[in-house]
């Protein structure tokens, strides 16, 4: 029997499903039979055999997870016993870093202990030590830089960057911008105005001598007012206010009133040096400034003296140029928070005078009335901007005179406005890059000069624009090579050997 042969070696289970089937395919009439009883014996024995079978899988799992819970139980004992080493290490190590600067030690604690305790602090350690750096590298770039350019503007903006306590080199700018200051100012000399015997402080900036106070001579009552009609308020710094005639006329002997190309020379150097032109230009409220012994204002007034209006007292100070556009007075206004030079159609203002060195300002007539020259005279010479005009007003050319001498550039007019010729004068000669132009105001002719000589590459233009000749010149001013002419409509008339 199958069954009992299983069962017999051990194998339970077929020895079950064996016994099943048998019992499935006896005949009921056969289950009285003593074979089917012996059937019956077997599969109690067959049962019983599967019960101890299960116990014995019962303990086995019992017995196995009892192990795997006391692996579990050891490992985490184990882990636990690291841990407090791993802790112990860590704090250790913390403690030996957490006030040291070196950025390599406190990323070693990170490679170290990725999850350790003290990773935020030590990760905030390292961006404050980062951000040292920076500001450590920020600072030696900008003193590199500021000294390199050596400039007021400069080491005010490091100090102000880097101030006394953060900034490794503060000191040094401060005594820096000290030296730049001094170097100007020693220039400073005391000029005695033989009119009326005041003594005025006058200081050299960028060639120009100036007169550091307001003029305080009186021109006439109609020409010059004291601020508030109150005269102590001459004595206290602020000069006279004058209307732009009276200015013309007011600066002593060997002295004249600014042109507004002056006025921009002052204003410029300061901006090219980067000095700070609120700080020294602009009065500050002690009425000390680099190029004011005090504040002004301004009087608006009308020639009936109906209505007299006082501005401005240290608020801002303007003063006169002797330059006129379009009949318009220009002045230089300075205030806190810059300097400009301005024009002003109200000749019913009254301005302060600063003076600058140099001939008072000569003008010259033709017949008929209207002004042929306009310029600056001292010692006999032409000197600084120089105006010459046609007899119909209009401006024939303008440039620069240094004792006498042409200098600089020069632009030449049309009589109907137009600009003629630009280019540099030297030596009263032609040199570097001139431009000529045609009464429509189209370019004429470009090129360049060797001491009054055309030199090089010249182009030349029909009044219409289109190119009408191109060739070169020699040093010796003479025409060389190839020459090109062309028509009006651009096309090529013909090529000439010179």
């Amino acid at each position: 029997m199958l069954a009992q042969a299983y069962f017999k070696k051990g194998d339970v289970v077929n020895a079950k499903i064996s016994i099943n089937k048998l019992f499935k395919l006896t005949p009921a009439s056969a289950q009285n039979s003593t074979s089917f009883k012996k059937y019956q014996t077997l599969n109690s024995e067959i049962n019983k055999a599967l019960t101890n079978t299960e116990k014995q899988f019962q303990k086995k799992r019992v017995n196995v997870a009892n192990t795997e819970i006391k692996k579990r139980n050891t490992e985490i004992k184990t882990q636990q016993n690291q841990n407090k080493k791993n802790i112990k290490g860590e704090n250790y190590f913390y403690n030996k870093i957490k006030n040291s600067d070196d950025e390599k030690l406190l990323q070693e604690y990170n490679a170290s202990f990725p999850n350790g305790r003290h990773r935020s602090n030590v990760k905030s350690k390292i961006r404050e030590i980062k951000e040292v750096k920076q500001n450590e590298a920020d600072e030696i770039a900008l003193w590199n830089k500021v000294s390199a350019r050596n400039s007021y503007a400069g080491y005010k903006y490091y100090m102000k960057e880097f101030p006394k306590g953060k900034g490794k080199h503060y000191y040094s700018a401060k005594k820096k911008i000290d030296r730049i200051t001094a170097d100007i100012y020693a220039s400073q000399k005391i000029f005695k105005d033989l009119r009326d015997k005041r003594e005025y402080y006058s200081i050299t900036i960028n060639g120009q001598t100036w007169m550091i106070q307001n003029l305080a001579y009186k021109v006439s009552k109609k020409e010059s007012f004291p601020f508030k009609n109150d005269k102590q308020n001459i004595k206290n710094g602020f000069g006279y206010l004058y209307t732009w005639e009276g200015a013309q006329v007011a600066c002593p002997a060997g002295w004249h009133l600014p042109s507004s190309k002056e006025l921009y020379k002052l204003k410029n150097y300061f901006i090219y040096k980067d000095f700070d032109i609120t700080e020294k230009l602009a009065p500050q409220d002690d009425g000390s400034s680099f190029f004011s012994s005090g504040w002004s204002g301004s009087f608006k007034y009308n020639r009936s003296y109906k209505k007299n209006i006082f501005m401005s007292k240290k608020k801002h100070i303007s003063i006169w140029s002797n330059t006129k556009e379009d009949n318009n007075p220009h002045y230089m206004y300075i205030k806190k928070d810059g300097a400009e030079v301005y024009y002003t159609n109200h000749f019913g203002e009254a301005l302060s005078v600063r003076c600058i060195k140099g001939g008072k300002e000569s003008i010259y007539y033709h017949d008929n009335g209207q002004i042929s020259e306009r310029g600056i005279i001292a010692n006999k010479y032409r000197i600084g901007e120089w105006k010459f005009y046609y007899e119909n007003g209009k401006l024939k050319k303008n440039g620069e005179f240094s004792e006498g001498k042409v200098i600089g550039e020069w632009k030449f007019y049309h009589e109907n406005g137009k600009l003629d010729q630009i280019g540099e004068i030297s030596k009263g000669e032609r040199v570097g890059d001139w431009k000529f132009y045609h009464k429509n105001g189209q370019l004429d002719q470009i090129g360049k000069y060797s001491e009054g000589k055309r030199i090089g590459g010249w182009k030349f233009y029909h009044e219409n624009g289109q190119l009408s000749d191109i060739g070169e010149y020699s040093k010796s001013g003479k025409p060389t090579g190839e020459w090109k002419r062309y028509h009006k409509n651009g096309q090529l008339e013909k090529t000439i050997e010179m």
